[in-house]
């Protein structure tokens, strides 16, 4: 809905969670948007995205936990307004190490997109706040999808047990990205 109530978009979400043994799951996340009522408008800002989380505050990164990204880059100063394939948020919650990965896929607008991610724990993927990203208020984000038009977004959320590499963070990413072949005999 816009501002003054009249419809823009149609949109829809797929969620499929998968039957994981214990110490991780995954998520994926398909998202549909259709400019059913005439173009819509995304402006360019840092403030949205269209995949949010939250971390547990005792992981926060100002309570102890990190955060790396698919580069290596670590912390806030590092991965914050940085695009990489995927982002790792990971702390102790009641002595145990875990982390929430999410995953960006090759076909989904601006990829890799760039990451909107805080010390305070939020997390968001966010294609559009490229001049603050940047730093640059030449280059804008905005994007507009065209009437009758559709913009895809498949994401995944690796939540697991253990820290990035004990988690085999950038193997599921592989996994996601090139799904494995399975045969049965």
């Amino acid at each position: 809905m816009s501002n003054k109530g009249e419809k823009i978009l149609e949109e829809e979400r797929v969620i499929v969670i998968y039957n994981l043994p214990v110490g991780m799951q995954i998520i994926d996340h398909y998202l549909f948007l259709r400019a059913s009522e005439r173009e819509a408008v995304f402006k360019d800002t840092k403030e949205s995205g269209l995949l949010s989380i939250r971390v547990n505050p005792v992981m926060e990164e100002r309570s102890g936990g990190f955060m790396v990204n698919s580069y290596g880059a670590k912390g806030k100063a590092e991965c914050w307004g940085k695009r990489a394939e995927w982002c790792d948020y990971c702390g102790e919650i009641e002595g145990i190490k875990c982390g929430i990965s999410v995953f960006d896929y090759p076909s989904n607008l601006r990829y890799p997109t760039w990451w909107h991610i805080r010390n305070y724990g939020l997390y968001t993927a966010n294609f559009f706040g490229l001049s603050d990203f940047t730093g640059d208020k030449k280059i804008s984000g905005t994007y507009i999808l065209p009437y009758g038009e559709e913009m895809k977004l498949y994401h995944r959320i690796y939540i697991h047990s253990g820290y990035t590499e004990e988690a085999n963070v950038s193997e599921r990413y592989l996994n996601f990205i090139y799904l494995p072949e399975a045969t049965i005999k």
